[in-house]
């Protein structure tokens, strides 16, 4: 929004869409105190009390998702009972976290598990339950979104095809494929400056480039 804002200005109301920022799985409202406390305390933003409830948090939770990457409860009752009235086979499912990546169980029926097997009670360690259970939910998404944006980082410089036709690139709206057009960008990094432009539409574009320098030098860009 800054950028757009400050080195594209707007002709319009600015509207504000989820669509349009970067890594958005990662930005999410129960990791934005791991995100952005550091960055605050680097900034002297931070109390020592606030800085201290942010160090204790984080060991918490990195103790809880080592024990859910680790733990495999295979002959635990509870577990067994769990998998059993769900459905689930117990032997596929390699820990408690790998429940979380793979099962289609409701989140509260999850973090329920997690209650009577893990005994975890308090409203803080629901919180982290929560944030560990979301990583888990779209770890295969997020894992997905970086490697694209690694492809990005490395062909931002990339020259775009002077003969490339954004109409035949399925996925990209007409307001995009009409400014792509009226601009003319020559790199992924001018067109990625483009007013309305999202990372999905740029992810989009770097699959053309990639392809034709693929074909131009005879080597994958990876």
């Amino acid at each position: 929004m800054l950028d757009d804002l400050t080195s594209q200005g707007t002709q319009e109301p600015y509207r504000m869409f989820t669509s349009r920022a970067e890594h958005r799985l990662a930005l999410r409202e129960d990791n934005a105190d791991q995100r952005l406390t550091p960055v605050g305390k680097k900034l002297g933003l931070i109390s020592e009390q606030r800085w201290s409830a942010y160090i204790e948090k984080t060991t918490q939770l990195e103790m809880l998702r080592d024990k859910m990457r680790n733990e495999v409860p295979r002959h635990n009752p509870v577990w067994m009972s769990f998998c059993k009235d769900h459905g689930i086979s117990a032997q596929e499912i390699k820990s408690v976290l790998d429940l979380f990546s793979r099962s289609q169980l409701p989140l509260p029926k999850l973090l329920g598990i997690c209650k009577d097997f893990f005994g975890t009670t308090s409203e803080n360690e629901k919180q982290i339950l929560e944030c560990i259970a979301a990583e888990a939910m779209y770890r295969g998404y997020i894992q997905k979104s970086e490697e694209e944006i690694g492809v990005l980082a490395r062909l931002g410089g990339a020259l775009i095809p002077k003969d490339i036709n954004y109409s035949d690139i399925p996925g990209l709206s007409r307001e995009l494929v009409e400014k792509l057009k009226s601009i003319q960008p020559q790199t992924l990094n001018q067109a990625s400056e483009i007013q309305g432009m999202t990372p999905a539409a740029l992810a989009l574009i770097a699959v053309v480039v990639r392809k034709w320098k693929k074909h131009e030098d005879g080597n994958d860009i990876k």
